[in-house]
């Protein structure tokens, strides 16, 4: 199911099923007190295709929503999927 795969991959994406012609990624970040935000990218789906985004947004993405979460002293849930790079 999709929730599963979402836990899997560390990232939920929306194919058209917001509205028709949008097409995105959300990544979950936790703050340092619990609380629980995203950060997304996405756009017209005929520029951002499921396979672009999987293919070319999501560990981009990954990555920056590690460096927010640690930068204000959070956690990604799954953060072991990235490759963190030293600063």
């Amino acid at each position: 199911d999709a929730l599963a795969e979402a836990r899997q991959r560390g990232y939920a994406g929306s194919f058209s099923e917001w509205h028709r012609e949008i097409g995105s990624l959300a990544v979950p970040i936790q703050g340092p007190n619990g609380e629980v935000m995203a950060l997304n990218c996405g756009g017209p789906a005929f520029a951002f295709s499921a396979e672009k985004l999987h293919g070319e947004v999501a560990q981009p993405l990954l990555a920056a929503a590690d460096v927010i979460a640690r930068d204000i002293g959070g956690n990604l849930p799954l953060v072991h999927l990235i490759q963190r790079r030293t600063p």
